[in-house]
């Protein structure tokens, strides 16, 4: 997913929980089965991933501390 679509992707949402990960632990694999099972009980948010290499904008917005990160957007 880029940038771009992942603003297509969660703009119509009221909620958003967005996994943004570089692929290179497995702490973001963790992440994305845990949040694949939260989604499946919260049909009312948009869960999504999004690479860290696609996520320019994002991560140049946030001072962030490391990867995997999880952004909950309301």
């Amino acid at each position: 997913m880029s940038e771009k679509e992942f603003v297509e992707t969660i703009a119509p949402h009221e909620r958003a929980l967005v996994l943004l990960d570089d692929g290179h632990t497995s702490a973001g694999e963790v992440c994305r089965k845990v949040l694949a099972r939260l989604a499946a009980k919260h049909l009312e948010a948009q869960f999504c991933w999004l690479p860290a290499e696609r996520a320019f904008f994002l991560t140049q917005m946030v001072d962030l501390q490391g990867l995997p990160t999880i952004f909950v957007l309301s």
